[in-house]
């Protein structure tokens, strides 16, 4: 299988972004890269960011151009590279080690999935919905 790519959404998430990048490269049993999508960020993110992840590995937009045009951004990255999977993260996500595996094991038992989502909780354990 082709690598996993993690497309990160930034904006001015610099207080999260390293862990939400070592969580994102830290999955079990599972090939993934990181493409950081910056969203026109003012803070100290983009320092950042060229410490974490290659310039390759790296897209800056200009202006933030809100969730869905930012992660179409990193989406139509991810087309032209021809991978398997996308995984969609912001920066204030913090994946468990076993987190990709487990998305990926559902969508290959039934391909007729097109995506799939974890169950989301907050840093004190209650679940988000949405």
């Amino acid at each position: 299988m082709r690598p996993v790519l993690a497309v990160i959404l930034n904006w001015n998430g610099a207080k999260y972004l390293r862990r939400c990048v070592e969580h994102a490269q830290a999955q079990a049993d599972a090939a993934v890269q990181v493409l950081v999508v910056d969203n026109g960020s003012t803070d100290d993110s983009l320092k950042l960011i060229a410490d974490l992840v290659s310039a390759d590995n790296t897209l800056r937009l200009e202006a933030n151009r809100g969730f869905a045009e930012g992660m179409n951004a990193g989406l139509h990255t991810a087309l032209s590279e021809s991978v398997d999977y996308v995984w969609l993260l912001n920066t204030d996500a913090f994946p468990r080690p076993d987190c990709l595996r487990r998305l990926l094991a559902r969508m290959m038992r039934d391909p007729s999935l097109m995506m799939v989502t974890p169950r989301l909780l907050s840093e004190d354990g209650t679940e988000q919905h949405a």
